[in-house]
């Protein structure tokens, strides 16, 4: 009656025979305690408003300005794409941190 998995679940249960529901089957009430995982919630990644960077033009310059730096950094040899990518993302993240706060 009651999965493998949620057997330990079940606190308490009743038969009742003389239930006329017009079957041969009988009417089974139980009481069951669930124990819920909490779900893991992931980090939510921060927005950059890259609207102020289409309004204003001194801040385009600046973004590039930041960006380059960050790409002549990279520059560097690296063999490994994941390392490359995570050096990539961090350098696009932290101009756009210093460019629009």
């Amino acid at each position: 009656m009651v999965n493998h998995k949620f057997r330990s679940s079940v606190t308490d249960r009743r038969v009742f025979r003389g239930a006329n529901i017009d079957s041969d089957h009988r009417l089974v009430v139980c009481s069951i305690q669930l124990k819920l995982k909490v779900a893991l919630r992931k980090p939510c990644v921060k927005q950059f408003d890259v609207r102020k960077l289409e309004l204003k033009p001194i801040q385009q310059e600046e973004y590039a300005v930041e960006i380059q730096n960050q790409f002549d950094a990279l520059s560097d040899t690296l063999d490994d794409p994941e390392s490359e990518w995570n050096t990539f993302k961090e350098g696009v993240n932290a101009s756009a941190e210093k460019v629009t706060p």
